[in-house]
């Protein structure tokens, strides 16, 4: 693998002047994610809020995003969370109402105004969007015009390692208007990933006005996740149906689109003395999810377990993972250093099969095909597990959160200038 290119930098992004305009020795932060599909893009910013709380003794925290189950994490200290009337995204791609069946220009316009008095009352010094620049269908428009205008608030626009194939990115990218709306209301670019994985301002061929505010972070290492669950998770985790020999844990993401691997994972023959629990997801529809258990009625060697807001405090039990390829789920993976098998998602993105082919190029992972993950084969990965895979942290860089947290420093430290200057 090529070399990070001269437009990489894997560092922390570069404070400028206009923090010194920060007014407040405390620092307050909004985190938006518009949850479109599964619970990725919120998880990764409950990782940061609970990153920075931790860092920063005076930071508040406000997390916008657009899952009703958001109110079911546990969120550190000083920090909460509004929830939007939710988006969703159909199997072609295309979003919708996910309960109230209206227009997404009406829906749309609802966000934008419950999002736009939430940021003008909280009043941010920092400003992160994860993933989408402009939100669903321009809702973050109004909002990021009134921070430019406001003129105090750092606006960071997050980015996980992969976003999709280049010509798919590409032409969201055209369509969206997104490179001029990350020139005229964004300070920097964070990408939470390694480019020795995938260098994603090459891969996208992005120009000057986009490179020179991009850095790269490093991935966000999971075991830094909150270590207080609440009691229905913990209530689960204490009755497993099997304590002793082998867990084989299988996740499917937020569990919309898991149907396959999940029946093909409990079908899959265990290896002796082996339990397996699979991780439904909250998002699986209910007929699939009765459908699984009764396959597995009786069972004493197989469970599932329809949802747990922490699923990592499963997953670092887990002697084998077999998961889909979202960015948290991997990521996860490679925190704990779980043997691993990606089974991913390949419509209507291909995010997740890029992600898992890049790292199993590195000797970190597993990955099949979906069309060839039958129970079958499955079970024959079960039975013959990798042995001897390298650390992920010699490999690649987990050090994000480390960086991130460097950087949220640095604009206290600036309030806290201004404030006594």
């Amino acid at each position: 693998m090529s070399a990070p290119g001269p437009t990489t930098r894997i560092d922390g992004p570069r404070m400028e002047a206009s923090t010194a305009a920060l007014p407040r020795a405390e620092l307050r932060v909004v985190l938006y994610s518009h949850d479109t599909m599964g619970l990725g893009h919120l998880r990764r910013n409950q990782l940061i809020a609970q990153a920075i709380t931790e860092s920063v003794t005076t930071a508040k925290v406000l997390l916008i995003a657009g899952v009703r189950q958001a109110c079911s994490l546990e969120l550190p200290p000083r920090t909460d969370c509004l929830t939007l009337p939710g988006f969703c995204k159909s199997p072609a791609g295309c979003y919708e109402s996910r309960s109230l069946d209206l227009p997404i220009e009406e829906l749309a316009a609802m966000r934008s105004a419950s999002i736009r008095a939430a940021v003008e009352s909280f009043d941010p010094d920092l400003f992160v969007v994860d993933k989408a620049p402009r939100g669903v269908s321009g809702e973050l428009d109004d909002v990021l015009a009134w921070l430019r205008r406001r003129g105090k608030a750092r606006t960071v626009l997050g980015l996980r390692d992969v976003l999709d194939e280049a010509v798919a990115v590409r032409n969201d990218w055209r369509r969206g208007a997104y490179a001029a709306a990350v020139e005229r209301f964004y300070d920097e670019i964070w990408v939470y990933g390694d480019p020795r994985v995938y260098d994603l301002a090459a891969e996208y061929s992005w120009d000057r006005r986009l490179t020179t505010k991009t850095r790269y972070l490093g991935y966000l290492d999971q075991r830094r996740r909150l270590g207080d669950l609440n009691g229905r998770d913990s209530d689960i985790l204490a009755n497993l149906k099997q304590t002793n020999g082998q867990l084989v844990v299988c996740s499917v993401g937020g569990g919309q689109d898991g149907e396959g691997l999940a029946q093909s994972f409990l079908r899959a023959d265990l290896p002796d003395f082996a339990h397996a629990a699979l991780i439904a997801g909250p998002f699986m529809p209910p007929v699939v999810r009765r459908e699984l258990e009764s396959l597995i009625a009786g069972d004493p060697r197989r469970q599932l377990i329809d949802y747990l807001s922490e699923a990592d405090a499963l997953i670092q039990r887990a002697d084998l993972l077999v998961t889909m390829g979202g960015y948290n789920s991997v990521g996860s993976a490679l925190s704990f250093g779980v043997p691993t098998l990606i089974v991913p998602r390949t419509v209507p993105r291909r995010e997740q099969l890029i992600r898992a082919q890049r790292l199993a190029a590195l000797n970190l992972v597993d990955v099949m095909d979906p069309s060839q993950a039958t129970a079958t084969a499955i079970g024959e990965w079960m039975a013959h597990p990798p042995l001897n895979r390298p650390q992920a942290s010699s490999v690649i860089d987990l050090t994000g959160l480390d960086r991130l947290t460097a950087v949220v420093n640095q604009l206290t430290l600036a309030s806290k200038e201004r404030v006594h200057a």
